[in-house]
């Protein structure tokens, strides 16, 4: 009797698993953080974050979605800023509120006259009890102090 033995080879790749990144990364495209969200969802929660920071000037949240709601606030006070019906249109396409977008149009190029970008502050908290997602503050910062302000003089050449 033969006895016929079969060794089966067995070859081991390495896979590596394919998981979805924090941002996108290809060439040519805007970094946007995902949040394990669909795009809908990740629009609609920058919106609602972003009218909840201009009505109450402060909110606290995860630390990554404080970042990337910067943007957005920045964006709407500087079409505050410029108060034309373009901008208000713009405004009231993000913020969910007309009574906030009023608000918004009426009292913030007052308060920011001089400054032209960085509207907002990001300050670190705690780390959240249960799943530890660092959390943050972010909030305006103070109104523009017209003595703080230095207007840079030209001097005139003879």
């Amino acid at each position: 009797t033969s006895t016929s033995t079969s060794t089966s080879t067995s070859t081991s790749t390495s896979t590596t698993s394919s998981t979805t990144t924090s941002t996108s990364t290809m060439p040519g495209m805007k970094i946007v953080t995902k949040f394990s969200r669909p795009p809908k969802q990740r629009k609609m929660l920058m919106r609602m974050m972003t009218t909840s920071l201009v009505k109450h000037g402060q909110i606290r949240t995860t630390h990554s979605k404080a970042l990337e709601l910067r943007r957005f606030a920045d964006r709407v006070v500087k079409w505050a800023r410029r108060g034309d019906i373009h901008s208000r249109r713009l405004a009231g396409s993000l913020i969910l509120q007309t009574t906030t977008v009023n608000y918004l149009f009426n009292e913030f190029p007052a308060r920011y006259p001089h400054r032209t970008s960085g509207f907002t502050r990001i300050r670190k908290s705690h780390n959240r009890r249960g799943d530890g997602a660092p959390l943050s503050y972010i909030s305006f910062v103070e109104p523009d102090d017209p003595q703080d302000v230095i207007v840079p003089v030209r001097v005139a050449e003879e």
